[in-house]
């Protein structure tokens, strides 16, 4: 629905958006450049810290600081949870003074307020501030767009109950209060089948936006690196090394490959090196193995360490020059969670290698491609699942560009827009 007479306007509010890292500033370029592309006018409000590169896009305001840094930043339970005690009294007061106390902003007619990338925490108190003013808001028709990104579903069922607990408490009590004009999203398949039965609503489903950008990414050598051999099939690590990403199996296996010394001519690996905060044995073991590898690598002229948070430009220019994308994720969350970088590489023609039990290994059986799946965890299968795909690599790559067509379609941010911007303005927009 939309009301004629009145602007159409789209509001995103994004925490976590405050620099490079994480799929934040891919994601939200992406959509804002769909609405430039409209006409549709839009603001962006992201995190009070933003950094140069987020306070550059158009229409960027700092908004608030998010919850869950807090929970990343606190080693022990007690300490996690005053600190999320303290950040939340913190937030709950930022998006308000934001959306609610700001004298150049006020939520009007048409409305399509966009949140992407709400983390439980942030999602109750966005429903408490708008459940205190459901009467204000009564005679406004706006939407509330929400996608549900995150898995509540875990090992513990006690943290599952709690979890589950909490996502009622937000979307059935406190924005129920706003009736039909809160719309619950999620780009998983598998989330969309648990938040279904969980709060017994309709969840959409919505696409995973490929920026624009990256199918005008060119090659350019950094004399700083080693160069890549011609005809070497380049294998890469991309994006945070963390423990629940898998950077320690895929460090391993690289070592191990390596020792396969007619292999090791014909395969090149590239990994970003950008720790990011984690529970003290998990950075243990991640640090570790950026010793292992850091060593390695001088004693080889095959791998390639790309240092710290890559700005758009070369993180894209890094999946392009990839000819297979390695995703050793192992977090639980990732079973029905999401990863942008799955989509990225598949539209980019390239092969992904994924863990068994993820949402990635689910939407590559659906395509008939779970011989890109290696046992979750496991270095051994995973060097010989990337051994045999580097020594059949056409014949994987074809199967990829199989596929390509129907992610294409579906992956689009036109297609994400449109479930943001009631249908008739939408195709106001677009004549």
């Amino acid at each position: 629905m939309w009301l004629p007479g009145y602007d159409m306007r789209v509001v995103i509010v994004d925490p976590l958006l405050k620099n490079l890292s994480g799929h934040c500033y891919f994601y939200d370029k992406a959509a804002i450049a769909e609405l430039q592309k409209r006409n549709i006018p839009f603001l962006l409000f992201g995190n009070t810290h933003a950094d140069k590169d987020c306070l550059a896009i158009d229409n960027f305001f700092p908004c608030s600081t998010d919850i869950i840094s807090s929970v990343f930043a606190a080693a022990g339970p007690i300490k996690k949870l005053f600190n999320v005690l303290r950040a939340s009294r913190l937030f709950k007061q930022q998006l308000e003074n934001c959306l609610f106390k700001n004298p150049d902003f006020y939520i009007k007619e048409n409305d399509s307020i966009f949140i992407p990338t709400f983390y439980i925490f942030e999602l109750i108190f966005l429903g408490w501030i708008f459940a205190l003013r459901s009467k204000q808001f009564a005679q406004i028709y706006f939407r509330l767009n929400i996608i549900l990104r995150f898995r509540y579903i875990r090992n513990s069922k006690i943290l599952t109950a709690l979890l589950g607990f909490f996502y009622k408490l937000a979307c059935n009590v406190f924005l129920g209060r706003l009736k039909d004009k809160v719309v619950y999203l999620t780009d998983s398949e598998l989330l969309k089948k648990e938040y279904e039965a969980l709060l017994n609503r309709e969840v959409l489903l919505c696409p995973i936006p490929l920026n624009p950008f990256v199918f005008k990414i060119g090659k350019e050598s950094d004399a700083s690196q080693k160069n890549i051999p011609n005809g070497r099939i380049v294998i890469s690590y991309v994006g945070g090394a963390r423990y629940n990403k898998g950077f320690d199996t895929f460090v391993d296996m690289a070592i191990r490959l390596n020792s396969d010394k007619e292999l090791s001519e014909k395969i090149f690996f590239v990994l970003q090196l950008d720790i990011h905060p984690q529970r003290g044995k998990d950075r243990k073991i991640v640090c570790s193995a950026v010793e292992k590898i850091e060593s390695f690598s001088e004693r080889v002229d095959n791998i390639r360490i790309v240092r710290g948070t890559l700005p758009m430009q070369k993180y894209y220019r890094l999946l392009s020059e990839s000819q297979i994308i390695v995703l050793p994720y192992r977090d639980e969350a990732y079973k029905s969670a999401t990863a942008n970088i799955l989509v990225e590489t598949i539209l980019l023609g390239k092969v992904p290698v994924v863990s068994s039990n993820t949402w990635m290994a689910y939407e590559l059986s659906k395509f008939g491609l779970k011989e890109l799946v290696f046992e979750i965890g496991s270095t051994l299968n995973l060097a010989q699942t990337i051994k045999k795909i580097a020594l059949g690599y056409s014949y994987y790559l074809e199967k990829i560009r199989w596929a390509q067509p129907c992610w294409k379609e579906f992956h689009s941010v036109c297609n994400l827009v449109d479930l943001l911007v009631p249908k008739s303005k939408a195709l106001d927009a677009l004549q």
